[in-house]
């Protein structure tokens, strides 16, 4: 609503969580230019947890004694029933709308850590409901060793998705973390450790995208 701004050429890029919620923000603002998407799912993030707490109780058990390893299987045990009724509140909609929450559960519940109304704010914006919506141009960009969002599995998510959408572009590059950033060659948080920038081809690819979308001339390279 800013008269200093053309609203018709706005571009929202989200990162990570906010990569899973332009699909929600491109369908409440449908006058927006495009939406750029860097290492986002259109999968729930509880699924995404999941997969993340069975990679890193794979990577640690070899150093656990006995003891240690039967405290873990009790910690994934507690993680998997939180993941187990978000997935059953979501597919019956009841997580989307509280006021059906069966009584075995309460708007007040903390699953996984977090209160069960920030778990209902997200199945209500997820991605899936709002992809198949998408008519503006949209710029998929994910990093093939990223360990927090999984290349082999939510980056062909957006593909399928999105595969009828004309404005639709993708790139996966190799080599590249979850901050699209050079890998260290680590799949725990001490991958972040090293100071860093985001690679320059993806730099180059957003604004290769976004020239392409409004006819501007090519920005000049740094």
């Amino acid at each position: 609503s800013d008269s200093r701004l053309d609203s018709g050429r706005v571009y929202v890029l989200g990162h990570s969580l906010g990569g899973m919620l332009t699909p929600a923000i491109a369908d409440a603002h449908p006058q927006l230019a495009g939406i750029i998407s860097m290492a986002g799912s259109l999968r729930s993030l509880w699924d995404i947890s999941y997969d993340q707490n069975q990679e890193a109780a794979e990577a640690a058990r070899s150093g656990l004694s006995e003891e240690e390893n039967q405290l873990l299987d009790q910690q994934l045990a507690l993680v998997e029933a939180d993941i187990d009724t978000l997935r059953r509140l979501s597919a019956d909609e009841q997580l989307a709308d509280l006021s059906r929450l069966p009584d075995s559960v309460s708007a007040d519940s903390v699953l996984l850590g977090l209160p069960l109304t920030y778990w209902s704010s997200l199945d209500r914006f997820a991605g899936r409901r709002f992809v198949d919506r998408l008519t503006m141009p949209v710029l998929i960009l994910q990093g093939d060793a990223d360990f927090q969002v999984y290349p082999d599995r939510d980056y062909p998510l957006w593909q399928e998705a999105l595969s009828g959408h004309e404005n639709a572009v993708f790139h996966l590059y190799p080599g590249l973390n979850h901050l699209l950033m050079p890998t260290q060659g680590r799949r725990d948080l001490s991958e972040y450790a090293v100071k860093s920038v985001v690679s320059p081809e993806v730099i180059a690819d957003i604004a290769d995208f976004i020239h392409s979308e409004t006819g501007e001339a090519e920005a000049p390279s740094a």
